[in-house]
């Protein structure tokens, strides 16, 4: 095998580990979008790509201005905190449900939806004060404490609004065990790369420079888990991986650049 080979065989391998490229338009997709281009105007397709992200920067920005008491006034004074967590909750219960749409045609009515999200968001809130009662406030780790109960309660409610849609559609069921499983690798996130910057802090320098290695490791395993779970869905498959994997790997590289400035 010569050198050109053997890098040929090398570039295919890397390749094969980008996952986000293997996606691919189907039919259907794209006569969709031909007939949204001839339907929408310049006007609404600028507003929907100003909009989009600008409400969800507009909800942070409103979180934001929730002010927050002095952390050393213990747990009674901790009001503001909780309206935060309840609507950081929400908003996640909200965005699942969202995206869940595109996996999954639950018959979803609107109250369905916000009702799903108050009732998971209130009861998230309600277990993770009480742990912080237990415990003590600031509750350590509240995302890594908050993901089980607000995992809990939307499955709850999920069983509650379509169980029987669920059990009379055994397909429809199969592809939102599907969507769960994507979610799960989500919460997982949020588990690992803690945990990973726990060992990398308490490392002597030179070993940090080798453990670092394992960061973009990290993120291929994530983004071909992702992939594998939604092998069957290549219209979806780029935009699935680079939202959660890429996405998060970008923002978690950003967090530790600020805390080390």
């Amino acid at each position: 095998m010569n050198a050109r080979e053997c890098m040929r065989k090398v570039a295919q391998a890397v390749q094969s580990l980008q996952v986000e490229l293997q996606g691919k338009y189907s039919i259907e997709r794209v006569y969709r979008l031909e007939q949204y281009s001839r339907r929408a105007s310049i006007l609404q397709v600028l507003g929907i790509i100003i909009t989009t992200p600008l409400s969800c920067l507009l909800s942070i920005v409103l979180m934001e201005l929730i002010p927050l008491r002095d952390w050393r006034l213990g747990l009674s004074h901790s009001l503001t905190f909780w309206i935060r967590g309840f609507l950081v909750v929400f908003l996640v219960a909200f965005a699942v449900l969202e995206q869940c749409r595109h996996f999954v045609p639950l018959p979803m009515t609107g109250m369905q939806l916000w009702g799903t999200a108050i009732l998971t968001a209130a009861g998230t809130a309600l277990v993770t004060y009480e742990i912080s009662r237990e415990v003590g406030f600031p509750l350590p780790f509240t995302i890594a404490c908050g993901s089980p109960p607000c995992s809990f309660f939307l499955s709850v409610c999920i069983f509650v609004f379509w169980r029987k849609f669920l059990t009379e559609n055994v397909a429809e069921r199969n592809r939102l065990i599907q969507y769960v499983l994507v979610v799960v690798v989500q919460i997982a996130m949020s588990y690992v790369y803690p945990a990973y910057n726990f060992i990398y802090v308490h490392l002597s320098s030179s070993a940090q420079m080798a453990f670092a290695i394992l960061l973009p490791v990290l993120k291929i395993l994530l983004k071909n888990w992702i992939g594998f779970l939604v092998r069957d869905m290549d219209d979806f498959k780029p935009e699935i991986v680079v939202l959660n994997a890429e996405v998060f790997h970008a923002l978690y590289i950003s967090w530790c650049g600020l805390v080390i400035a």
